[in-house]
């Protein structure tokens, strides 16, 4: 999880990892009220289950603009993902907020995952790009109270 109260975070390697269970297995919050920028992020040969594959959405729990009137605009970008077998409920739920944050630059590559959700609409990642991306529907879903947006 790149968290509410991160504001740069950058060259991250997530490798060769195996996980049970859990929500997501990258989360990305962007506070509407905070700066952030997530940036040279690499996960590859990660396998395993959790609710969300690849969560990233606007963080509004402790939200507060104290009187601000200009937002900032978050940055997540130059992501890798690749070399991963994964089950989960959603594969890629990711909301577009131009107001609040761009995505751009993010690589999906050799995945196999296997979800009761499989939408998948990159349009709006400036610089997408994929190969070798096998998508697999399943009945129901494992995780009914996981936490995804707040």
């Amino acid at each position: 999880t790149f968290g509410s109260e991160a504001v740069h975070c950058r060259n991250i390697i997530l490798r060769r990892i195996r996980v049970s269970e859990g929500f997501n297995l990258l989360w990305m919050k962007f506070r509407p009220d905070t700066p952030q920028c997530y940036e040279y992020v690499l996960m590859e040969d990660v396998k395993g289950k959790t609710a969300n594959f690849l969560n990233i959405n606007p963080w509004k729990q402790f939200f507060d603009l104290q009187g601000r009137t200009d937002l900032p605009v978050s940055q997540g970008r130059h992501i890798v993902i690749r070399n991963c077998r994964f089950e989960c409920d959603a594969f890629f739920n990711v909301k577009q907020d131009d107001a609040h944050y761009q995505l751009s630059d993010l690589v999906m590559e050799d995945l196999s995952v296997r979800a009761s959700d499989i939408s998948f609409d990159p349009s709006f990642i400036s610089h997408f790009s994929s190969d070798r991306i096998l998508l697999e529907q399943k009945e129901g879903t494992e995780f009914p109270d996981a936490v995804t947006t707040l």
